[in-house]
C-alpha cells in the first residue's frame, strides 16, 4: 500500500485466480518498491517494472497462449496509480535497442484502475510522503504535472474501466479527473462510484463498509470487458 508495502495476495493473486476462473490469463507484477538511497522512486522504478513486463508477455505471448493484442492491466490503490500511468506513458518500442523485448510496444490494449491514486494534486486521503516517493524528494510542479496522469491522457491512451467508493478516504477526485480527461479526448471510459465500500475492498466484503461494491463490480468489469471486445467468446 501507498509504495511503501504490496498487498500480493488480496490485490495480486486473489484477483488472477479469478481472472483465470473468467478464463483470462491473470500475471501477478511484483514491482519495486522506492529506495531512496539508491534512488529509486515510482517514476524510475516501478513504472519502469510495469512496462518491462507488458513488453515480455508481448514478446512470449505465443509461448504462454496469450493474445498479444487483448492485454489489460488492472491495479489497486497506489498500483491503481501504476495501473493509470501505464494507460497514459507508454511507447512503441526502441527499434534500435540489441534486446528484442524493448523493441516491442508497452502501450496496454485496456486498463482498470480500481480506487486509484491519478492526481498528485489530490492531497486528501494521501500523505506528502507518497507523492516523494513517486517523483523523489523534490516535487517540483513540473514533475506534479508529468506525473498527474490526468494531466498527461491523450487521445491514444487505451479504454478504461474505474472503479471507486464515494466513502474512500483517497478523494474520488482522483478517479472523476481521470474519467473526465479521457472523455474529454474521446477515449472509452466506464466509471461506477459505490455509495459505501471504503478504501482496500479488493474483491471481498466488509463489514466496515457494507454494500454490494466488492461483490459486484467483478461482474460489471467482465461484462464491460465482453461488451468492448477483450474476452473471447
Amino acid at each position: 500500500g501507498g509504495f511503501h508495502g504490496l498487498e500480493f495476495d488480496k490485490e495480486g493473486t486473489e484477483i488472477a485466480r479469478w481472472l483465470n476462473a473468467q478464463g483470462v490469463a491473470g500475471i501477478v507484477l511484483k514491482y519495486r518498491l522506492p529506495d531512496e538511497a539508491s534512488g529509486i522512486y515510482v517514476h524510475n522504478g516501478a513504472i519502469l517494472d510495469a512496462q518491462r513486463a507488458i513488453r515480455l508477455i508481448r514478446h512470449r505471448a505465443s509461448e504462454w497462449g496469450i493474445d498479444p493484442n487483448r492485454l489489460g492491466v488492472t491495479g489497486f490503490s497506489a498500483g491503481g496509480y501504476l495501473t493509470s500511468a501505464v494507460g497514459t506513458l507508454f511507447d512503441a518500442g526502441n527499434p534500435e535497442s540489441k534486446d528484442p523485448i524493448d523493441r516491442i510496444g508497452c502501450r496496454p490494449d485496456f486498463i482498470a484502475p480500481i480506487y486509484p491514486l491519478v492526481s498528485l494534486r489530490t492531497r486528501e486521503g494521501i500523505l506528502d510522503a507518497v507523492v516523494k516517493r513517486i517523483v523523489g524528494p523534490e516535487p517540483t510542479e513540473a514533475l506534479v504535472r508529468a506525473y498527474s496522469m490526468d494531466e498527461q491522457v491523450t487521445e491514444n491512451n487505451p479504454p478504461t474501466f474505474i472503479v471507486q467508493a464515494h466513502d474512500d478516504y483517497l478523494s474520488t477526485e482522483n478517479s472523476i479527473r481521470f474519467y473526465s480527461a479521457l472523455k474529454k479526448v474521446n477515449v472509452s471510459v466506464e466509471m461506477h462510484i459505490y455509495a459505501r465500500g471504503g478504501h482496500g475492498f479488493g474483491m471481498r466484503p466488509s463489514p466496515k463498509h457494507p454494500g454490494p461494491v466488492a461483490s459486484k463490480w467483478p461482474e460489471l468489469w467482465v461484462e464491460w470487458m465482453e461488451d468492448s471486445g477483450f474476452l473471447l467468446d
